[in-house]
């Protein structure tokens, strides 16, 4: 008989102190997310009594989200391969 190693179990990541607040942080931004979904058209077709500006604003916010996330991907995806140096502003500095 071989003595077996001990096995060591790792510790649980819902210990970590950074991990409980990032996964707080995101459960209240869905929650968030998901409230404006459904009070957003309401409150709009309260104050307009139209269906259709409800649900235009809707719409408009859920591609205006969309479109700024694609911004960032896509300016990420354009600075990348410039040089670190000049993709930086400093507060000294004027953009062209």
């Amino acid at each position: 008989m071989t003595p077996q190693s001990p096995v060591v179990a790792e510790p649980s990541v819902w210990r970590s102190r950074s991990f409980q607040l990032l996964w707080a942080a995101r459960t209240v931004s869905l929650t968030g997310s998901a409230v404006t979904l459904v009070v957003l058209p309401i409150l709009v077709f309260q104050r307009t009594g139209s269906p259709l500006i409800a649900n235009l604003t809707t719409v408009r916010t859920a591609y205006l989200v969309m479109a700024a996330v694609a911004l960032v991907a896509a300016s990420g995806a354009w600075l990348s391969p410039l040089r670190r140096s000049s993709a930086t502003l400093t507060p000294g500095d004027t953009p062209v």
